[in-house]
């Protein structure tokens, strides 16, 4: 339904500060080939900021072709912030949508599927704080990611990638115990 052309998400727990939206805006300006961007994230437990951030290093650049290089348990490369603080433009949405259904971190193909079409752009700076409580998926969650990532997402992401003819860069899940 989206219809601008940077759309930004936020989930309904956490909060944006004021000044999100035109940074988001001034750094797609400063980078119009990137295909998402991400800031990062203060923590906020129990209404109170801990002083501390939801990311220590922050993916960008080339992502598809460092694990094509690399090969490496993505878990060992740099790390993207939550949901909250991702934006796309809406071109590279409508690349990768829609979503495969998935029960829970539908978010994490709004992270992976665009590495395929271009690079990462990344913000240490906050630009809206992570709300931690016992349900959380991102931290300290009891879902295994990367498990959700192999085993769901990159089997129709390979296919989505497949059909747009970009080579595949996710390492086989077959490489790590």
């Amino acid at each position: 339904a989206a219809r601008g052309a940077l759309v930004s998400f936020i989930d309904s727990d956490d909060v944006w500060y004021p000044d999100k939206l035109k940074h988001v805006e001034e750094v797609f300006a400063l980078n119009p080939a990137a295909v998402l961007h991400h800031h990062n994230m203060d923590i906020l437990r129990d209404g109170v900021h801990t002083g501390t951030q939801v990311v220590d290093m922050m993916a960008m650049g080339d992502i598809a072709a460092r694990w094509r290089r690399t090969k490496c348990h993505p878990k060992f490369l740099p790390r993207f912030a939550p949901t909250t603080a991702l934006s796309l433009p809406l071109a590279v949405l409508r690349k990768i949508g829609p979503c495969p259904e998935v029960r829970v971190c539908a978010d994490m193909w709004l992270t992976f599927a665009p590495l395929g079409f271009g690079p990462v752009s990344a913000s240490l700076v906050s630009k809206a704080a992570y709300r931690v409580h016992g349900s959380n998926n991102y931290f300290g969650g009891s879902v295994d990611i990367w498990d959700l990532l192999f085993g769901q997402l990159a089997p129709p992401m390979e296919a989505m990638f497949q059909r747009a003819g970009i080579d595949p860069y996710l390492p086989d899940s077959r490489l790590f115990p």
